[in-house]
Formats: structure tokens, C-alpha cells, sequence
């Protein structure tokens, strides 16, 4: 007896095949959902005009695979539409990271050596986007690339009809500015737990994935992707609703 469910995704122009146990959908993600849909339909007799999912955790947590895992079921459960809007489109380009720097400790780094960290993100740009969303305007939502490595600026279209929102990215709930001055516009906060062993693995096979050799996956996790994990899971400023990875495929929440 097949006790996984699986399904496909494409994320930043790569498909990814996902797997997790029955017991995890049943017990876990569909009664989020439900939590989701509910507090959703409360937000409509407010008056609220959008609704703001947003998932957080550290690199390889899989926020990705679960923002569209969350999409499906909100749909087929609920008949509920959803729009996922990744935070890594905001990523500056690869331009603008090798012509700047970053100094930590009193050492000078290159943005370009520690692509993913919370410097490398153009957070103005992230901000203003939140705010159309809010508005109810209708724009283009940017996206990452991992076939060509850089941010495609007219991404998602983001039309006046739409409601509900997923974002995920790693720094989200971060208690760091200007992070944390987001946190406040986002209507459900879930943070994904992880052990490290999961999130080395699932980072460096997205990179080799992505065009990179194993040796260079492997040094790019030493030298950024290892912080920015500690960093995570270290400094998060608030959630709503925690989901722990307790195996490979197997998942539980509780609520803060």
C-alpha cells in the first residue's frame, strides 16, 4: 500500500516531484488549510479586499513545495483560488551584487559570494509590492530564474480579482530590519521547522538542479546558504502557526 502522496510543482522554471505521508496531509496540512479557509471568510466579512498567507523558514525547508502543497488543497477542498508569490524575485541581480559589498565583522564581502542572504534582497522594491497588493492594484509580480539566475521582473500578473495570496521566502518573520516592519501586513504567518540535516540536502540538490556543479553547491552552502539557515531559525520575530519536520515526508503543526 502506497502510503505517500505526491505531487508535482514547477518552481523558478524547474519541476520538482514532492512527497509526503497521508498521515501528514490528513493530520497536518488540510487542517491548516481549513484554518486558512476559515479565517479567510472571516476577513471577507470585514471587508478585508486581500488576503495574506505568508510561509516562512529557513533555505530548504521546502516553503516552496508547500506554498503550492497549501494552493491545491485550498482549491480542492474549499474551491478556493490562491496565488503563490515567491519572495526570491526580489533578489538584486547578479550585476548589482558583483559591483557591491557588504561588511561584516570588519570584513568586506563581495553581495555576489552570499547571494540568498537577507543583504542580497532589494527590500524596497519587496515592500512597495506588498502595499499594491494591499491596495488592490494590478501589476506584475517578479520571479527567480534557476535557469538563468537572475529575477524576471514582469513574473506573476497580479489582477484586481484575485484575493488571496501566498508568499514564502526565508526571511519573512526575520527580527531584523526592515524585515520585521513587514511582518504586521501579512494576515497569516506559518513557520516552517526543519532539522539540518533535510536542509543541507534539499539546498544543495535544488543548486545542482539549477545548472551548478556539486562542488560548487556544496562550497555556496559553507560559505552563505549554512549561515542564513542559523540566522533563520535564530532571529524569528513572531508566527502564527509552526509545521515541524518530523522525517523525510512526515509533517505536524500546532498553533502558537
Amino acid at each position: 500500500m502506497n502510503r505517500r502522496f505526491t505531487i508535482v510543482i514547477e518552481e523558478s522554471n524547474l519541476k520538482f516531484k514532492l512527497y509526503y505521508t497521508r498521515n501528514s496531509i490528513k493530520n497536518c496540512f488540510i487542517k491548516i488549510a481549513k484554518l486558512t479557509y476559515n479565517k479567510y471568510k472571516e476577513s471577507q466579512i470585514d471587508g478585508l479586499k486581500r488576503y495574506i498567507i505568508a510561509i516562512a523558514g529557513p533555505p530548504g525547508c521546502g516553503k516552496s513545495s508547500i506554498s503550492h502543497l497549501f494552493s491545491y488543497i485550498l482549491k480542492k477542498e474549499f474551491r478556493i483560488n490562491s496565488k503563490i508569490i515567491p519572495l526570491d524575485g526580489f533578489h538584486y541581480d547578479n550585476n548589482f551584487l558583483k559591483s557591491h559589498n557588504y561588511t561584516k565583522n570588519g570584513r568586506i564581502i563581495n553581495l555576489y559570494d552570499i547571494k540568498g542572504a537577507p543583504e542580497t534582497y532589494n527590500t524596497n522594491a519587496f515592500k512597495d509590492s506588498i502595499k499594491k497588493l494591499i491596495d488592490g492594484k494590478k501589476f506584475y509580480w517578479p520571479i527567480y530564474s534557476r535557469k538563468i539566475h537572475n529575477p524576471v521582473e514582469n513574473g506573476i500578473e497580479i489582477v484586481e480579482t484575485d484575493s488571496i495570496f501566498i508568499i514564502e521566502g526565508n526571511y519573512l518573520f526575520l527580527d531584523e530590519s526592515p524585515w520585521k516592519e513587514l511582518i504586521p501586513f501579512y494576515n497569516l504567518k506559518i513557520f516552517i521547522k526543519s532539522k539540518e540535516k533535510f536542509l543541507r540536502r534539499r539546498v544543495i540538490k535544488r543548486k545542482i538542479a539549477g545548472g551548478y556543479k556539486k562542488s560548487e553547491a556544496l562550497k555556496h552552502y559553507k560559505i552563505s546558504d549554512k549561515e542564513n539557515i542559523k540566522r533563520v531559525l535564530k532571529n524569528i520575530a513572531e508566527f502564527d502557526i509552526l509545521i515541524k519536520q518530523r522525517g523525510r515526508y512526515s509533517y505536524s503543526f500546532k498553533k502558537r
